[in-house]
């Protein structure tokens, strides 16, 4: 009985939320022009103003713009990553079940891939928010736990259990964005990508597992479990610490940074 309340509360909160949701939600396309990069790029000193344009221009922030520019491919990686931003796609809304689209962008029926990854490690945070139910845009997340081999941590649909998937698979959304926890070190984020691979795999997915439950719990879905992975590490990524937490409420987390925006809106976090 306590299921049945508490799942008819989520769906009035979706109705009556979904209009506005609507409306702040879908893809954005860059609204600067689009300019030659190269005499920015190609500068020895960034500015803060020059940071600013690249992420206007490109999707990509600071700290992977620093640690790409100190490869040989620096400029051309930033040129493609430019391309992609302002390339036009079409997209078209697609029944992921029977009341759960997701926009995707197709040729001749094929999904296509939309953008390329920034430069990513483990405990970095994907979420998108090309997903939606009733028109509610929930999107959907996954914590990256073996940035070697290129698998994210996902607790995907009803139905199935949390499993390691390609990271790659990411690149099929038309809407994209990167999280990174602020100043914590490599080996913190490593700590955090192998306690949720044992103690966070083969969990059955459920919409109704909310917060402090069993731990590990016996149930998740796919933000819980990004906020899980970092509890034992004493980090609560929920940025309204509700009962409940979504990408979107992991996207407002003060404790987390922006890396890469795609079909996002670099200037807000959802």
């Amino acid at each position: 009985m306590k299921k049945i309340i508490l799942l008819i509360a989520i769906i009035t909160t979706i109705c009556l939320g979904s209009t506005y949701l609507v409306k702040q939600s879908g893809f954005y396309y860059p609204s600067h022009s689009k300019i030659d990069l190269i005499p920015i790029l190609t500068k020895p000193i960034l500015t803060t103003a020059d940071y600013q344009i690249i992420l206007e221009q490109t999707g990509i922030y600071q700290p992977i713009v620093d640690q790409l520019q100190q490869t040989p491919s620096f400029v051309a990686r930033m040129l493609e990553f430019q391309k992609e931003y302002y390339d036009p796609i079409n997209i078209v809304k697609t029944n992921m079940s029977i009341i759960t689209r997701w926009d995707q962008f197709l040729i001749a029926g094929k999904r296509q891939k939309v953008f390329e990854l920034a430069p990513y490690q483990n405990g970095d945070i994907f979420l998108t928010k090309s997903t939606y139910t009733f028109n509610w845009r929930h999107g959907h997340a996954g914590i990256v736990v073996d940035a070697a081999n290129g698998y994210v941590l996902e607790s995907f649909s009803p139905g199935s259990v949390s499993r390691l998937q390609k990271a790659e698979n990411w690149e099929y959304y038309t809407t994209f964005k990167m999280l990174r926890p602020v100043g914590k070190t490599n080996a913190f984020l490593d700590d955090v990508a192998a306690n949720a691979i044992a103690t966070l795999s083969g969990i059955p997915y459920n919409i109704l597992a909310f917060k402090h439950s069993k731990k590990p719990p016996n149930i998740t879905h796919c933000a819980h479990i990004i906020w899980q992975a970092y509890i034992p590490f004493k980090m609560n990524i929920d940025s309204n610490r509700g009962l409940f937490v979504s990408p979107q409420d992991i996207a407002k987390s003060d404790l987390l940074e922006p890396l890469q925006v795609f079909g996002f809106d670099p200037n807000t976090t959802w």
